[in-house]
């Protein structure tokens, strides 16, 4: 079963940062590291944010530095992890 999804490119923005804190969160990645993630982020000209959607509705991100081609951090939305999202996501950024 295919599962047609589009990556777009977008700036850092609140959902993704949303998205991010409650992952780390989940994950119990110290606020510290977080926070400098973030700000080293919103530093880097090199990030590329990609948005993943299917049918209008957003089931991840994936942040790539295009400078040093380097995946910073790939973000699915729960309840799309289990559906082989984050492969088919890799798949298209791979594509591009």
């Amino acid at each position: 079963m295919a599962m047609d999804i589009t990556l777009t490119k977008e700036n850092l923005s609140s959902n993704f940062k949303e998205r991010f804190v409650t992952y780390c969160q989940d994950t119990k990645v110290d606020d510290a590291y977080m926070e400098t993630q973030w700000q080293a982020w919103e530093k880097d000209p090199g990030l590329v944010v990609y948005r993943a959607g299917k049918d209008g509705a957003t089931v991840g991100w994936i942040a790539f530095n295009r400078h040093t081609s380097t995946i910073e951090t790939l973000l699915v939305e729960p309840g799309w992890a289990q559906k082989g999202m984050a492969a088919r996501m890799l798949d298209d950024l791979i594509r591009k």
